[in-house]
């Protein structure tokens, strides 16, 4: 069986139920998503986690653009006219690999290995397989990866795990710091580069998501590390509605950061899109990091260190 038939197979069982159902399961690894889900990681569970996390997660997103622009994968349903295609505005760009499915692979099989403990570990690595098995299902479904593109997405997204893993347990066995100054500076230095890569390099529909997830990256590394140093917040420990605040508070702040900055960098004579998308969600990073937190400090929303 080729690869377009495997689609034409599971799309023999289409029906408006599981087109909304495997629309909804796609939009669990959209950008949207993950914009509420990473931050709350960071401000309801365990700081240090939440910023592996996000890093990792946006690293890999970075990787899956660069990855997309060489293969240069054409999406199944504009090679076969059978392949009926949903929801193409969540598959812009190239097909190899499967960005969804790498998304879903890093960050649930990454909250797996962190939080699942004790005796419901085995049920949290279920889940997670779970939904990185749905989530490569849905991408096929609607017409908009080939078998071999969710395949790529899922190996590459372990690949950026594991070696993730290994060069965090090898830089905290090492003891491994930088000052204060120097770290600032590589965290606004390498996510610059990078996208100066990528705009030479990418297509532009690539370089714009590039810009997005190099713009938090840089916000965050900077807001994390200057958070760490001044405000060492602790996140667990509190009352649920504390939680709900903060949860409430931060993801405001976000919203309102990634609506209200784009008209009033739009006023900047010159600027890119590239550059008003990294410096927009390099400040939502700040936020995220640094602003939101301190702000739960000052309400009282998270203990203090030693309390």
């Amino acid at each position: 069986m080729n690869p377009v038939d495997v689609i034409l197979w599971l799309q023999n069982f289409a029906s408006p139920a599981l087109d909304a159902f495997f629309g909804l399961v796609t939009n669990t690894a959209s950008e949207e998503f993950f914009l509420i889900a990473l931050p709350l990681v960071l401000w309801c569970y365990e700081v240090r986690i939440g910023w592996h996390l996000v890093m990792v997660f946006l690293l890999s997103v970075y990787t899956n653009g660069l990855l997309k622009d060489f293969f240069q994968t054409t999406r199944p349903y504009l090679v076969d006219h059978r392949v009926r295609s949903l929801m193409t505005d969540t598959g812009g760009g190239y097909a190899w690999p499967s960005g969804h499915t790498q998304n879903a692979t890093v960050f649930w099989f990454y909250l797996a290995r962190q939080i699942a403990q004790g005796w419901w570990r085995p049920l949290g690595w279920a889940l997670a397989s779970l939904m990185v098995l749905l989530v490569a299902l849905s991408r096929v479904y609607l017409g908009l990866h080939w078998p071999q593109d969710v395949v790529g997405g899922f190996l590459v997204g372990l690949v950026f795990l594991l070696a993730a893993g290994g060069i965090w347990s090898l830089w905290d066995r090492r003891g491994w710091s930088l000052p204060l100054w120097a770290a600032l500076l590589l965290s606004l230095l390498i996510p610059l580069a990078l996208l100066i890569v990528a705009q030479q390099t990418a297509t532009p529909g690539t370089v714009d998501t590039d810009a997005h997830a190099l713009g938090v990256v840089t916000g965050i590394s900077i807001g994390y590390l200057l958070e760490r140093r001044y405000v060492r917040f602790q996140p667990r420990g509190v009352a649920w509605w504390k939680h709900l605040l903060k949860i409430i508070i931060g993801l405001a702040g976000l919203i309102i950061l990634r609506l209200a900055l784009k008209p009033l960098f739009s006023l900047i004579p010159g600027m890119s899109a590239d550059w008003e998308a990294f410096l927009r969600y390099g400040l939502m990073g700040v936020w995220g990091s640094l602003g939101a937190p301190a702000l739960f400090v000052f309400l009282r929303l998270v203990r203090s260190p030693g309390s």
